[in-house]
């Protein structure tokens, strides 16, 4: 179970998991902090802001971050990916989603309609930078 007042810090990864993202929209609600480091385009950015999640858009050094993080347990997902997490069950929890087979969604309806309503949240994020 998630509890307020802990983090998620991800380094470098590469979001094209849509199962990845709604995990950490629902930590995010559930008051976990979600902070993303990394170089991400501005819809993204506002997409994750809008759901409470911090995201710094510059390039991160991974291995400059895991010097920053030494004192605390860094979870090696990918070759490309660092995900700290503090909270242990949450670790366990992204370690078992990303170990999972995820090419054939388990509800094609429920992936169809997060990837709709990311899209409609997009849309609206953009026009409403154009119209500043």
């Amino acid at each position: 179970t998630l509890r307020a007042r802990k983090s998620i810090h991800i380094v470098g990864f590469h979001f094209a998991n849509w199962k990845v993202i709604k995990s950490l929209i629902n930590a995010s609600l559930r008051g976990v902090r979600v902070k993303i480091l990394g170089d991400y385009s501005r819809p993204f950015s506002y997409i994750m802001e809008e759901y409470g999640i911090e995201t710094k858009t510059e390039s991160v050094n991974t291995s400059l971050m895991t010097l920053i993080l030494d004192n605390r347990d860094i979870y090696f997902i990918s070759n490309n990916s660092i995900i700290h997490v503090e909270n242990e069950s949450m670790a366990s929890d992204l370690i078992g989603l990303f170990s999972e087979e995820t090419s054939k969604p388990t509800n094609p309806m429920t992936n169809t309609l997060f990837i709709l309503s990311v899209f409609i949240l997009t849309s609206i994020l953009i026009l409403r930078e154009w119209r500043r």
